[in-house]
Protein backbone atom coordinates (compact mmCIF):
# COMPACT_ATOMS: atom_id res chain seq x y z
CA UNK A 1 0.00 0.00 0.00
CA UNK A 2 1.03 3.89 -0.67
CA UNK A 3 -0.26 7.06 -0.48
CA UNK A 4 -2.54 8.43 -2.72
CA UNK A 5 -2.17 11.95 -4.65
CA UNK A 6 -2.39 14.70 -1.69
CA UNK A 7 -3.89 17.09 -4.19
CA UNK A 8 -6.90 15.37 -5.43
CA UNK A 9 -9.81 16.64 -3.60
CA UNK A 10 -11.21 13.50 -2.96
CA UNK A 11 -7.33 12.16 -0.74
CA UNK A 12 -9.01 13.80 2.60
CA UNK A 13 -12.84 13.24 1.77
CA UNK A 14 -15.63 11.30 4.13
CA UNK A 15 -15.15 7.87 4.66
CA UNK A 16 -17.77 4.91 5.19
CA UNK A 17 -17.40 3.34 8.31
CA UNK A 18 -18.58 0.07 7.15
CA UNK A 19 -15.55 0.10 4.47
CA UNK A 20 -12.98 1.08 7.41
CA UNK A 21 -10.81 -1.56 8.80
CA UNK A 22 -10.47 -1.27 12.59
CA UNK A 23 -6.65 -1.16 12.02
CA UNK A 24 -3.85 -2.66 10.56
CA UNK A 25 0.15 -2.43 11.08
CA UNK A 26 1.77 -0.69 8.29
CA UNK A 27 5.47 -1.40 8.18
CA UNK A 28 7.81 0.98 5.83
CA UNK A 29 9.47 -0.62 3.39
CA UNK A 30 13.10 1.53 4.10
CA UNK A 31 14.97 0.07 1.14
CA UNK A 32 12.73 1.40 -1.52
CA UNK A 33 13.37 4.87 0.05
CA UNK A 34 11.45 8.08 0.10
CA UNK A 35 9.07 10.09 -1.85
CA UNK A 36 7.38 13.63 -1.27
CA UNK A 37 5.17 12.75 -4.62
CA UNK A 38 2.20 11.71 -3.00
CA UNK A 39 1.06 14.31 0.40
CA UNK A 40 1.67 17.91 1.00
CA UNK A 41 4.04 19.00 3.91
CA UNK A 42 2.24 18.58 7.29
CA UNK A 43 2.43 20.43 10.56
CA UNK A 44 2.55 16.64 12.41
CA UNK A 45 5.67 15.76 11.09
CA UNK A 46 9.42 17.07 11.61
CA UNK A 47 10.18 20.49 10.04
CA UNK A 48 13.45 18.76 8.17
CA UNK A 49 11.46 16.14 7.80
CA UNK A 50 8.29 17.34 6.14
CA UNK A 51 8.75 16.32 2.53
CA UNK A 52 9.27 12.98 2.68
CA UNK A 53 6.82 9.80 3.64
CA UNK A 54 8.14 6.22 2.64
CA UNK A 55 6.48 5.47 -0.67
CA UNK A 56 5.54 1.88 -0.24
CA UNK A 57 4.25 0.44 3.04
CA UNK A 58 3.56 -3.66 4.05
CA UNK A 59 0.95 -4.66 5.89
CA UNK A 60 1.49 -6.63 8.94
CA UNK A 61 -0.67 -9.56 9.74
CA UNK A 62 -0.77 -9.30 12.93
CA UNK A 63 -1.76 -6.12 15.16
CA UNK A 64 -1.52 -6.76 18.92
CA UNK A 65 -2.55 -8.77 21.52
CA UNK A 66 -5.84 -7.01 21.66
CA UNK A 67 -6.98 -7.73 18.52
CA UNK A 68 -5.82 -11.38 18.28
CA UNK A 69 -7.58 -11.65 21.64
CA UNK A 70 -11.02 -10.27 20.57
CA UNK A 71 -11.34 -11.89 17.20
CA UNK A 72 -9.86 -15.47 18.90
CA UNK A 73 -11.97 -15.72 21.31
CA UNK A 74 -8.88 -16.78 23.81
CA UNK A 75 -8.69 -13.33 26.28
CA UNK A 76 -10.72 -12.32 29.43
CA UNK A 77 -14.18 -11.42 28.40
CA UNK A 78 -13.90 -11.86 25.12
CA UNK A 79 -16.19 -14.64 23.11
CA UNK A 80 -14.94 -16.60 20.25
CA UNK A 81 -16.39 -15.21 17.12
Amino acid sequence: VRFVDGKDPSTFDFLDPDNIIRAVHLLSVYRLGQTAEFLLPSIAQRLEKNKQDYEPYSVDIWVNHNMTFHYCGVGVGHRST
